[in-house]
């Protein structure tokens, strides 16, 4: 007997082609997102402005041959008043070196397009010494930071989340700061989601394979869990095969045979 199988798996790794977040369950609920290799924000498939002055490329998840192409970094939308001022988090998934232009960013939300002060409302960034990582809040009256100790070179997932009293910056699972926090985001209409420094044309020397940002605080579990497989955030990829006839499991006519031949792709 023959079959048409439906199969649904997780993300593993960072797909090649657009895909889409989820609306519910771990990570759900995205406000705006970014896949590195498209210059697209897929919750509204929003085309993504490009500096004309960005410097460092944002590449495909492990595709070096793009890492280094010049004027292709700094991509953003404008959000405005949709930004999220009560709670949010911020996510980053990629790769640096052990130092980085000062007060660059790697990903998040920038209050104001003109470049006027303040003009950050919450981003993943370099310290201004360019040798740390800092979670960056503004309430239109003061910075405030909640920064690692040192940077390591290579791959981190880092998220920053702020709710009402606290602000925290986490380093693969593990949280690495945590600070007081007073005021809500300050939002204008020209406020934009940026991957890489769009404002500044600072360069944060990274690869950048996925940002996100959610309107809310996402839980201890979430944080843990998006820190293990950051792919969680995209719907499952949905595939079908076609499975010839009955046979006994393993045979090369099998549901077995056809799934683990895919799987094994």
């Amino acid at each position: 007997m023959s079959a048409l199988l439906d199969f649904t798996e997780p993300w593993t790794k960072q797909p090649r082609q657009l895909a889409r977040f989820k609306s519910d369950g771990i990570g759900g609920g995205v406000l705006c997102g970014y896949l590195g290799g498209h210059d697209v924000e897929l919750v509204s498939m929003t085309r993504l402005t490009l500096q004309a002055n960005a410097i460092r490329a944002v590449n495909v998840f492990g595709d070096g041959a793009k890492a280094a192409a010049a004027a292709n970094g700094s991509r953003y939308m404008t959000i405005g008043t949709r930004a999220p001022t009560a709670e949010s988090t911020v996510m980053w998934v990629g790769s640096h070196a052990a130092t980085g232009g000062a007060d660059a960013t790697f990903a998040g939300i920038a209050y104001n397009s003109s470049n006027g002060s303040p003009y950050v409302v919450s981003e993943l960034k370099w310290t201004s010494g360019g040798t740390a990582i800092t979670f960056t809040f503004n309430n239109t009256s003061n910075f405030q930071y909640c920064s690692s100790s040192s940077a390591t070179a290579g791959t981190h997932v880092y998220i920053g989340r702020f709710k009402s009293g606290v602000q925290e910056l986490w380093d693969n699972g593990v949280r690495v700061a945590t600070t007081a926090l007073t005021g809500v985001h300050a939002v204008t209409s020209t406020s934009r989601f940026e991957v890489n420094d769009s404002l500044n044309s600072r360069d944060p020397g990274s690869t950048t394979n996925l940002a996100t940002v959610w309107p809310r605080y996402i839980s201890d579990d979430e944080v843990k869990k998006l820190s293990a497989n950051p792919w969680l955030v995209l719907v499952p990829d949905e595939m079908s095969i076609w499975a010839g006839g009955a046979a006994a499991p393993g045979g090369t006519t099998s549901p077995y045979y056809a799934y683990n031949q895919m799987m094994a792709a």
